[in-house]
């Protein structure tokens, strides 16, 4: 049998994590940055940010996802396609009650680092 402590077969295995956002009492922030670092695998030992070693994460409940301040209200998500005059702009509580888990998605877009 090996010794070899580290970089074996299991140390590489991934596994499921489930994210209750709805009842979790932390801002969308401090949830999207938690999901990122599972994704990413930096929880564990063996983490090399040249090697795919992340674990992956269903995160449910997202309609009732929690923001601090006025944010839901205030936040605006804009798209545009380059073309005059094709600026769109939309509130965080309009895109939740258009789609149930795009904020938390949007949310946590930017904590995964692009490869």
């Amino acid at each position: 049998m090996s010794q070899v402590v580290g970089k074996t077969r299991f140390a590489y295995a991934r596994s499921w994590h489930l994210v209750d956002i709805g009842s979790d009492s932390r801002a969308l922030g401090r949830v999207a940055s938690s999901i990122a670092l599972t994704l990413m695998g930096k929880h564990k030992p063996i983490f090399d940010p040249s090697t795919d070693c992340g674990d992956y994460v269903v995160a449910i409940d997202c309609a009732n996802l929690h923001t601090t301040g006025k944010k839901r209200f205030q936040k605006l998500y804009r798209t545009h396609t380059t073309r005059p005059g094709s600026l769109k702009e939309l509130s965080m509580d309009r895109m939740m009650a258009k789609w149930r888990r795009r904020g938390a998605e949007e949310g946590g877009q930017r904590h995964v680092a692009e490869e």
